[in-house]
């Protein structure tokens, strides 16, 4: 699993490619909880490339969100592919998070965005 994560003056975004499961996603969860201590812009989880989730992945997920809700920001996934999609809805998450097709589109959906990314 690689990722990145890149802050504008709109939002903070995090990209993933790979497999988000264990072990891999447990090292990013250290990372995650380290850069995102205080989370001050909403987050968009670019998840285009990622092509497996499992229950660690969809935990950095849900403890993102969390974070982000109880920090008043927006926590918003975009470019789910329809297998991680797939787990999603059976886990009912895609009830609680906001998707959007495209990363473009997630970012529009933000007040006063900038599309630089």
């Amino acid at each position: 699993m690689n990722y990145s994560i890149d802050t504008s003056n709109s939002y903070t975004v995090i990209r993933v490619e790979g497999e988000m499961a264990v072990p891999e996603c447990t090292a990013f969860l250290h990372v995650l909880e380290e850069r995102l201590s205080s989370i001050t812009k909403p987050v968009i989880m670019d998840m285009e490339r990622v092509s497996y989730i499992d229950s660690r992945g969809l935990g950095a997920l849900v403890l993102l969100h969390t974070r982000s809700r109880k920090a008043g920001q927006a926590f918003l996934i975009s470019g789910v592919v329809p297998a991680v999609l797939k787990v999603i809805k059976l886990t009912a998450l895609d009830a609680v998070f906001s998707l959007y097709p495209t990363f473009s589109q997630a970012a529009a959906s933000l007040p006063g965005h900038e599309e630089s990314e």
